[in-house]
């Protein structure tokens, strides 16, 4: 069978088309399970984040407990209870982030307020405790926003290219920020891990 050369060029551009759609459809199909994915990632890191907090809150809450009971209470304890009372009331990231980084600042400073002060209470079994269970909570807390950050990033640069981004839209996706800590607090950090060096 013998086709026209008008028949030939309409089957060329047909076939031409059937190739860019199936390319097309594939490639959205990558780009859908990449940005599915990667938000998955970052909501996933931030539950994990999230867990932790809640355990750092009932040892704040221990600490507080024991500085009040042994009549330390300072400015440094004040700012405590009120990031304490900060990150319970939180509920948007936005807010979570906010709090997080002001309680990291108020435990540091209070930690550092307590081994500054001459007195027996830091030598105490009690004390030491649940120092030492925030210190690991909060290195575990530290590690998290790191993993989160890596994801955020990743999710970031993968929504910069086409259709990415479209997808994320129709998706109803937010966008996402990097977990900060303000200067005060990596200034209580520095201040903390001098300290203890």
């Amino acid at each position: 069978m013998k086709f026209s050369r008008h028949k030939k060029q309409a089957l060329f551009v047909f076939a031409s088309i059937s190739l860019c759609c199936v390319i097309g459809y594939t490639l959205l199909q990558q780009s859908y399970t990449k940005v599915v994915a990667s938000n998955h990632k970052i909501e996933v890191s931030f539950q994990k984040i999230v867990e932790q907090s809640d355990k750092r809150l009932e040892k704040t809450k221990n600490l507080i407990q024991y500085l009040e009971m042994n009549q330390l209470a300072n400015d440094s304890v004040t700012a405590l209870k009120q990031s304490y009372d900060l990150v319970k009331s939180a509920q948007s990231k936005e807010e979570i982030m906010t709090s997080d980084s002001a309680l990291t600042t108020a435990i540091f400073r209070t930690f550092a307020q307590m081994k500054s002060t001459e007195h027996g209470h830091t030598e105490s079994e009690a004390f030491q405790t649940v120092c030492t269970e925030l210190y690991e909570i909060n290195e575990k807390m530290s590690q998290g926003r790191r993993v989160y950050n890596d994801c955020v990033i990743a999710y970031n640069t993968l929504l910069s290219k086409f259709p990415a981004r479209a997808i994320a839209e129709k998706l109803q996706y937010e966008d996402y920020t990097a977990f900060t800590m303000g200067s005060e607090g990596k200034m209580a950090f520095k201040m903390d891990m001098q300290e203890n060096s």
